[in-house]
């Protein structure tokens, strides 16, 4: 059997080793990394099972005419691979784009897509409720299961030292790191995360924040937010792969300060390495919060997270660490890509009946 992973993100290691332990059950797995429509018709030619992972390059535009566009051609090439017997999955990372460009057209364009799908993949229970509310998909609510999101044990390099981290960035051993990681964009608190570190801080501790900016104007605002504070180490750039075991080792605590969030692959890198996560309250996580490796905090709380930044400085961060890189090995590929076949043999049948999820 032959699987399209589209659109194919190789730098990111969720697609590469899904594809890998697919092809340990005898799948054949290709992917496309262009996401113009016409190179996805091209490779067609002998795909049994089309995955999709993310929608936004196919229905949303800078323009809503354009979306428009863009999703009609988008369906009616999923329309005629229905008719000729494929197999159509849709992984959902997300219930929508973060930028929410053309928001009312494109969970319109979802709901249309979850009934064209044999079979929904989602990470949680959480995520499983919200996309069967909203994309209106109570009668059919079988097609939704849950397939866990898989560990980023060994994906990255993980040769260097405590010590030999926080040399190379000068932050001294004694000093409590916090570490926010990841792309910067408005949902994900960084602002606030900046405003309850100023509140805590007693002269040995640092906060690193690492990630590319969504646009210049959060680069500009958070470096505003900053100004002269040299107890906060701002570094606005895409980390690549060999560079982030650097802040990973050297942090004693990554904090997502997160807003909303569905699902969060930075997340499961930090518990990857073995890290101990301050996170808020949400149900999007509460497989995480019951693990016991999370600091919490409410939003509802004014001081919430400040509080959870104090609490840090006293908790035995590593014994929160080990607790999450166990959960993370249990995340294994082997596992998740077993089930992932179960839902390529079900949706070939069409029609799902089982009420069973796969958590």
């Amino acid at each position: 059997m032959k699987v399209l992973f589209f659109p194919y993100y190789p730098n990111n290691p969720y697609q590469p080793n899904l594809a890998k332990s697919l092809r340990a059950h005898g799948y054949e797995v290709k992917g496309v990394k262009d996401i113009s429509l016409l190179t996805l018709i091209r490779a067609m030619k002998g795909i049994n099972i089309y995955h999709l992972h993310w929608t936004h390059p196919y229905i949303v535009s800078d323009k809503l005419w354009k979306a428009v566009v863009k999703a009609a051609i988008f369906f009616l090439i999923l329309i005629i691979l229905k008719l000729r017997g494929r197999i159509l999955i849709w992984t959902v990372h997300n219930l929508g784009e973060h930028e929410k460009k053309q928001q009312n057209f494109e969970l319109f364009a979802h709901r249309i897509l979850a009934r064209l799908c044999g079979g929904i993949i989602v990470h949680s229970r959480y995520a499983r409720q919200k996309v069967i509310e909203q994309y209106c998909l109570k009668k059919h609510a079988a097609k939704v299961q849950i397939i866990p999101h898989g560990h980023y044990i060994g994906n990255y390099p993980d040769d260097m030292t405590r010590e030999r981290a926080r040399h190379m960035l000068n932050l001294p051993i004694g000093y409590t790191v916090f570490l926010f990681f990841g792309q910067i964009r408005d949902y994900k608190g960084v602002p606030e995360l900046i405003n309850a570190f100023f509140h805590v801080l007693t002269g040995k501790e640092v906060l690193i924040i690492a990630g590319q900016p969504a646009d210049q104007k959060t680069n500009d605002n958070l470096k505003t937010l900053i100004g002269t504070n040299t107890s906060i180490l701002y570094s606005p750039e895409f980390v690549p792969d060999e560079k982030i075991q650097l802040y990973m080792k050297a942090a004693d605590v990554v904090v997502f300060p997160f807003c909303d969030i569905f699902t969060s692959g930075s997340l499961h890198l930090a518990i990857s390495f073995e890290k101990a996560i301050i996170i808020p309250e949400l149900d999007s996580l509460g497989w995480i919060i019951e693990i016991g490796g999370a600091i919490t905090f409410r939003h509802e709380e004014i001081d919430g997270l400040e509080t959870a930044l104090k609490s840090a400085l006293t908790t035995d961060l590593h014994e929160l660490g080990r607790r999450n890189l166990k959960a993370a090995k249990e995340l294994s590929w082997e596992s998740i890509a077993s089930k992932t076949v179960n839902m390529y043999l079900k949706s070939n049948n069409t029609k799902l009946t089982d009420n069973k999820t796969f958590d």
